[in-house]
């Protein structure tokens, strides 16, 4: 495996990363703490200057406290997928600073055999991921080096393949006895925690059908 340094230190909107490191801050210290602390969210990733704030409130509602490993599950936008690739970095570099990724859930991911890999051009291209990097070490900064990511590029499942990553997710060593926060994407915990839609108008049918996946394999 070799580390990526990803395009979000190009991010326009920012000069340096003082000035992003200000405004993440001030859409987290604005936003309502109405839902924590959450195991799950769902955030947007589209560029900063169109979802900055939603994600603000998204990531608001997070315990960094409790946090020791950070799952992020993004659609892929650049590769057809039929399931689920791992990426071939050691780490993601942001302009705040280096998010280490968990190798031994990794490892166990790919045993499971249903696991592709990324290479890095998709990696590189891919935003669904890449988005959601400096929020995640934002919030984690004072706690940057007791956690790790393990990012997840999601394909287009079958009703069948939903049901197989649930379990397979379910299944991760420490859940639900050690504090795993499952951030971006998809992920919530089942009937155990609720799946709160925070803006009605965005929970539409894909909400649905990615909690239907997670709700088969975390409540098996």
């Amino acid at each position: 495996m070799s580390p990526w340094i990803p395009m979000v230190p190009k991010n326009r909107l920012f000069n340096t990363p003082k000035e992003l490191g200000k405004q993440l801050e001030t859409w987290l210290s604005t936003a309502d703490l109405t839902h924590g602390p959450a195991r799950a969210i769902i955030a947007p990733h589209a560029g900063y200057q169109y979802c900055g704030a939603c994600s603000g409130f998204a990531y608001r509602q997070v315990s960094p406290v409790v946090v020791r490993r950070v799952f992020i599950l993004g659609p892929s936008h650049h590769v057809r997928l039929g399931g689920c690739a791992l990426s071939t970095a050691t780490k993601y570099r942001t302009p705040l600073y280096d998010l280490r990724i968990d190798t031994q859930v990794y490892a166990d991911l790919e045993a499971t055999g249903q696991f592709e890999w990324m290479n890095m051009s998709v990696d590189e291209d891919e935003h669904s991921i890449e988005m959601h990097l400096p929020y995640i070490a934002k919030i984690m900064e004072d706690y940057k080096d007791s956690y790790t990511i393990v990012p997840v590029l999601v394909g287009s499942l079958t009703p069948d393949k939903e049901a197989i990553y649930g379990r397979i997710f379910s299944r991760v060593p420490g859940r639900p006895t050690e504090p795993i926060c499952n951030l971006i994407g998809f992920l919530s915990l089942g009937t155990s925690v609720p799946l709160h839609v925070l803006r009605p108008q965005l929970g539409g049918k894909s909400t649905s059908r990615y909690k239907r996946w997670i709700v088969r394999g975390w409540t098996s």
